[in-house]
């Protein structure tokens, strides 16, 4: 029996923190059940469709537009037919809403999801879930930040999504502190599933440039590399105020004799929007910056994926971060890492590794003083790696934990299915 696995709020291009998350989930799985198909439901359908040309893995279109009003409301359709045994009536559905009823799991694989502030996306959050919820296939939401769920709308959202969830896995103790303090009983706390990344898990092919591979490998004692992360989520929140941050912190290391790439966690090079897309905060920083001809100063201007992405990390001393999965890959490659975030995913993260030290909320982060916290960093460095490397044997077994937990409830519904078969055989 070959199981179905279908995937929600994961894509290959754009957010390259849900690339690393959605290509060690299928990779993980592979590893441990073997004959499985995966159905990737995207909001970048096309931009996938040519970068995946794996046979095992299928992408589906859920854009929100899509899911809205089409996967959601036929979903419902799709429901009614099987209640009423209409089976022969499937094969008119449209793509999306055959795999998503032909699903034997959904993982739900979302960063963030039903948190007070970000009520634009709680539409998307609640109905990318619910058509599988209405078609009877088990929905399981891998280690993600969730909360505080305190808005009426929020409060309405997750009252009638996350309790029928068949497990929430949280991501840190905040998070599983918010779903106990409203009572869910589905909740379990785990680590980030990108922990488990692999290099040989990656779906797509796109390698850092040759100018680019060719300055890391310059690394010196004498010229330490600081890898330096923008985000184009704080961008939008903050501005100019978030770019002279950025830029300010650029100059300052480099003032001080540091060498410094700037490199993306989120890429969408044709694109004129900054939704997932921090090559154009990237590129603005360089304009802006005093060092733009400088030989200590490189930067990434093009699409990279996961694996390219950790090959700049792994070159670099010390790693500056606004982007939550940057931050996942410097820690899982015990390269120390300065974060300045704007939630509470990061916080809880950190704490997990004993590093709360080095990190802040981008609202109380100046140029200046951040530098000189890499300047301490920088010379803390070996006590600091060996700190990441004690904590990360927990981290990665948190994070197999929810892996073990899918495997385990998918063997048992195989197991269920086939004595289910063999009873009807034999009946």
């Amino acid at each position: 029996m070959t199981l179905r696995v279908a995937i929600m709020a994961g894509t290959i291009h754009g957010n390259r923190g849900a690339e690393a998350m959605l290509c060690t989930v299928i990779g993980c799985l592979r590893d441990r059940l073997g004959d499985c198909t995966f159905e990737i439901f995207s909001y970048y359908p096309r931009e996938d469709r040519e970068l995946v040309d794996d046979p095992g893995v299928g992408i589906v279109n859920a854009t929100p537009f899509y899911t809205a009003c089409v996967l959601f409301p036929c979903s419902i359709l799709l429901a009614i037919c099987r209640i009423l045994r209409l089976g022969w009536c499937e094969q008119f559905f449209p793509t999306a809403v055959q795999a998503a009823g032909d699903s034997d799991i959904l993982l739900d694989i979302a960063g963030v999801s039903f948190v007070d502030g970000r009520e634009v996306f709680l539409l998307y959050n609640t109905l990318s879930l619910w058509p599988f919820m209405l078609l009877g296939v088990p929905v399981l939401k891998l280690a993600q930040a969730i909360g505080p769920i305190e808005s009426l709308p929020n409060r309405i959202g997750a009252g009638i999504t996350l309790p029928r969830c068949t497990r929430i896995f949280a991501r840190g103790d905040q998070t599983y502190a918010y779903l106990c303090e409203k009572g869910y009983q589905n909740a379990d706390r785990a680590a980030d599933v990108a922990f488990l990344y692999q290099d040989r898990f990656t779906l797509s092919n796109e390698p850092l440039q040759q100018n680019t591979t060719q300055w890391l490998s310059q690394r010196s004692l004498a010229t330490p590399t600081v890898a330096l992360c923008p985000s184009a989520v704080l961008y939008k929140q903050g501005g100019a105020e978030y770019l002279g941050f950025v830029v300010t912190l650029v100059d300052q290391l480099l003032d001080a004799g540091r060498r410094v790439i700037l490199f993306p966690n989120a890429t969408r090079l044709h694109s004129e929007s900054p939704r997932n897309n921090d090559l154009r905060v990237i590129g603005q920083v360089i304009a802006l910056s005093r060092f733009a001809g400088s030989d200590r100063l490189a930067w990434v201007d093009h699409d990279i994926n996961t694996q390219a992405i950790r090959a700049i990390i792994t070159h670099a001393d010390v790693v500056v971060t606004s982007r939550f999965h940057a931050m996942i890959a410097a820690l899982s490659l015990t390269v120390p890492v300065f974060v300045v975030g704007w939630s509470h995913k990061y916080r809880e993260v950190m704490a997990d590794f004993h590093q709360r030290e080095w990190e802040c909320d981008w609202q109380d982060a100046d140029g200046s003083r951040i530098a000189r916290q890499v300047d301490r960093l920088m010379a803390k460095r070996d006590e600091v790696v060996q700190i990441l490397r004690s904590r990360l044997p927990e981290v990665y077994s948190r994070s197999e934990s929810q892996i073990d937990w899918v495997v385990r409830y998918l063997h048992e519904k195989t197991d269920l299915a086939s004595t289910q078969m063999s009873t009807d055989q034999h009946g």
